[in-house]
């Protein structure tokens, strides 16, 4: 009898044991996610991000995405060049900034094209808008390139015959509506927000040299994505997916699905994102793709002319085509 009440505690512990090492086995088999910092801003460009994110997230097995957003061009490339962030959708003249400058980076890709468009207190064309002062999200932005293009063709020089600030976006409907400025080139909505409050228009006849062109890339710190290539795939893939679900979503729903989905993280009226999305405001369109090398040649030509870049950057080293390869795009 009482050695089957000593018997009994032993097999108690032994079976714990078992459950212990079987639940660590187990652990130990499943893959470890890595953590993935990703940046991002309130602007329709960054959609795929939160979209990607907020439908994929739980179902990853290499990435842990942590998204955290920032309220200008100027504070995400901070957080990227002091490491506080590993992925990020940047302008490409920023990213250019950032390899000139010695940080190990990686373009990867891009995940839509357009999306920005200058308006106008007042409507008219480019000459219009001759002595204005014009706000851009930054001067080290594929913005101030392309309004720097379309101001030359109407012969139009800066700082002379018009000028240019940098805006936050949690300011500048503000800073409009006070009269503090005469125009806006921004990423949607802002333009689309502004129209619709009859505070702007859009300027006449620039859709030739503003509408769909190569807007912000994806870019990854070069050492994360040497360690965690894995990760890195699995978050494009999850882009991809994303882009695919908002032009779908726009076709079908008029981007019901993606206005309440954006409203948790971009925090835009879902009315004002269906408006825009659906009118492909500037040209914006959801699709993942590699830059072609002659368009970052060019942007890389015009930052230098402008005084963006003072240093040399080496394209080769800098474009890495692979992760995007990898996952089949």
């Amino acid at each position: 009898m009482c050695k089957k009440k000593r018997m009994a505690p032993l097999l108690t512990v032994s079976l714990f044991v078992v459950l212990c090492l079987i639940q660590a086995a187990a652990m130990a088999a499943e893959p470890t996610r890595q953590p993935l910092r990703v940046g991002y801003l309130p602007a329709l460009s960054q959609l795929p991000i939160v979209v990607a994110y907020e439908n994929d997230r739980m179902n990853h097995v290499a990435a842990q995405v942590q998204i955290s957003r920032y309220n200008s061009f100027t504070a995400l490339e901070a957080a990227f060049r002091v490491g506080a962030i590993d992925f990020a959708s940047l302008p490409v003249p920023l990213v250019f900034a950032m390899a000139a400058d010695g940080h190990q980076v990686r373009l990867v890709g891009a995940d839509h094209v357009g999306g920005s468009r200058l308006v106008a207190a007042k409507q008219g064309d480019v000459q219009s808008l001759k002595g204005k002062l014009i706000g851009l999200p930054g001067l080290d932005t594929n913005e101030n390139i392309y309004l720097s293009r379309l101001m030359q063709a109407g012969k139009l020089r800066p700082g002379l015959e018009y000028k240019t600030i940098r805006i936050t976006f949690s300011t500048v409907m503000n800073d409009f509506k006070a009269g503090k400025l005469d125009a806006l080139y921004l990423p949607e909505p802002y333009g689309t927000m502004a129209e619709i409050e009859k505070m702007a228009v859009a300027v006449d006849n620039q859709e030739e040299l503003t509408g769909g062109k190569l807007d912000t890339v994806w870019v990854v710190r070069a050492d994360y994505l040497k360690g965690h290539p894995a990760a890195v795939d699995e978050w494009l893939k999850s882009l991809a997916s994303g882009c695919r679900f908002i032009e779908d979503d726009i076709a079908k729903l008029g981007a019901r699905q993606t206005g309440i989905i954006q409203a948790g993280y971009l925090k835009f009226p879902a009315e004002t994102v269906s408006k825009a999305l659906q009118g492909k405001a500037g040209g914006l369109q959801y699709a993942p793709l590699m830059p072609e090398t002659k368009v970052l040649e060019k942007i890389l030509e015009d930052a230098g002319q402008l005084k963006i870049l003072t240093k040399s950057v080496d394209l080769k080293t800098l474009v890495d085509p692979q992760p995007l390869k990898r996952i089949g795009l």
